[in-house]
């Protein structure tokens, strides 16, 4: 895997050189860490994972009107969301497909690609990409055009898209939903889609925070608090919103349904990737 990886992502690989320095970590611990879906779909075929687990709500209002996990520093930038100059962006969930394509291209690498697409058709071109080992759901936009898309890849490179229409939104836990393979069961998705379902359809920023922040499920709900009977130990680091409209990305803590508890971490203005003072 890593002599793959050096061939074919040679910047990357030094990339994480720099931040096992920094860090003062083994290069390989880093290494690992940045390619572990792909592990342990290889070691654990047939568990359930969802230690990565995520959910996704992409809202296109209807014209003229018009997000989790932070990077930990081990990873490389943009294993959880991100966007670019060009005004491309993206948030991603993981999948599990039942076959994984081993050696193969980490998800971490190509969506450390992703943020050199200087266009939709580039950023389609990076994450089809052949010989992936497991792939990717990516939740991609273009701040110009307010195009939004949802792709789905799998081993190999194998691909769907899907454009999320004016007036209209799209939920995505961590299950393939348009891309047609054999996966592996994910119990917490199941769920988080069904209660998605339920709730009505967001009409703005605060009610999409409020789906995300629901917990109407005690099994496996959509926020996760770490008092899930089924999952406790799987808790939200973080919820990112990408207001396309107004032209800003924030990032909370806490439940973002609720005002009492979301804390803002970080406010940029995506037009000029500048940190934004909180207001």
């Amino acid at each position: 895997m890593l002599q793959l990886h050096t061939a074919h992502y040679p910047e990357y690989i030094t990339e994480l050189r720099g931040l096992a320095d920094g860090a003062g970590v083994p290069f390989e611990q880093v290494l690992m860490a940045n390619m572990r879906q792909e592990l342990l779909a290889l070691a654990q075929p047939h568990q359930q994972q969802h230690e990565d687990s995520c959910s996704d709500v992409l809202l296109s209002l209807p014209a003229p009107h018009g997000p989790p996990r932070h990077p930990a520093p081990r990873e490389l930038a943009s294993s959880g969301f991100g966007f670019n100059s060009a005004g491309i962006g993206f948030s991603l969930n993981a999948v599990f497909p039942a076959a994984p394509l081993m050696p193969g291209f980490s998800r971490n690498f190509v969506s450390r690609q992703l943020l050199q697409a200087r266009s939709i058709d580039e950023a389609l071109t990076i994450i089809s990409r052949p010989g992936q080992a497991v792939g990717h759901s990516y939740n991609l936009f273009d701040l110009n055009s307010r195009l939004l898309l949802n792709v789905e890849v799998g081993p190999g490179g194998a691909s769907s898209v899907l454009e999320v229409a004016r007036g209209s939104f799209y939920f995505h836990a961590n299950m393939f939903k348009h891309l047609v393979l054999r996966q592996r069961i994910d119990a917490s998705s199941f769920h988080r889609e069904a209660r998605a379902l339920q709730l009505q359809a967001p009409r703005d920023a605060a009610e999409l925070l409020g789906m995300l922040g629901d917990t109407a499920d005690p099994e496996y709900s959509i926020y996760r608090h770490g008092n899930n009977t089924a999952d406790a130990a799987v808790v939200t680091l973080c919820t990112a919103l990408f207001d396309l409209e107004a032209g800003t990305m924030r990032v909370w803590t806490g439940n973002p349904g609720r005002a009492s508890s979301r804390r803002l971490q970080l406010q940029f203005d995506l037009h000029t990737l500048q940190l934004l003072e909180e207001q």
